[in-house]
């Protein structure tokens, strides 16, 4: 895919070298239409003053303690549908494996060069765009255990690549579901990734069932 030129990036790290060099391989790919950041309240300030296409930021700022898309507070609402790319030196530590959870998919392992940085970017961008959620609300029901288990649901939000399911005892209901719709759409095939009360994260491992 051809990444929009015009595309407005913040790259936030606490290192200035960082900033630089990474400003410098979004230079050549043609991005340069680029702003940055030190600090997470400077991050988040930027972001709710400008409509960014993308961010890429260092694992290790304030803000990743902030990052929990789970969540409809602080830093998750800016981040919601934002393209991010979060950088790190260790491809499996457990901030990465946090941030997954939260929400966040794409991390680039340093050093890297131009080219994986246009990947990435590429990744992010297709894979954001299924993950923008609409709010709805509808009845469903979540079987499991090959059918021998089914738990009345509601359908709150709804994306190409998954949903915010609420469900009693939702702290028990297993990880692997099958997710049915009371106004007749055709099932889908889910995984848990997160759970807060009795509300779900699923995301869509198949196209529809039907």
């Amino acid at each position: 895919m051809a990444i929009d030129a015009s595309m407005l990036i913040l790259v936030i790290d606490q290192s200035k070298t960082m900033i630089r060099i990474v400003r410098s391989l979004l230079k050549q790919l043609n991005l340069q239409n680029v702003d940055d950041a030190s600090h997470a309240s400077e991050a988040l300030a930027k972001l709710q003053e400008r409509e960014y296409g993308l961010a890429i930021c260092d694992l290790h700022t304030q803000l990743a303690a902030d990052w929990d898309l789970s969540k409809d507070v602080g830093v998750g609402k800016v981040l919601k549908n934002l393209p991010l790319i979060i950088m790190t030196d260790q491809a499996n530590s457990e901030k990465v494996t946090a941030a997954k959870r939260a929400g966040i998919g794409t991390y680039i392992v340093r050093p890297f060069n131009a080219h994986t940085l246009e990947g990435k970017i590429e990744t992010e961008i297709t894979n954001r765009r299924r993950r923008v959620r609409h709010r709805v609300l509808k009845g469903g029901k979540l079987t499991y255990d090959n059918g021998s288990h089914i738990v009345a649901c509601l359908v709150r939000d709804f994306s190409e690549g998954g949903a915010r399911i609420e469900a009693a005892n939702a702290q028990t209901i297993p990880t692997e579901l099958v997710l049915s719709f009371d106004d007749g759409a055709a099932p889908r095939r889910c995984l848990v990734r997160w759970r807060r009360h009795n509300d779900l994260g699923v995301e869509f491992t198949d196209a529809d069932l039907a």
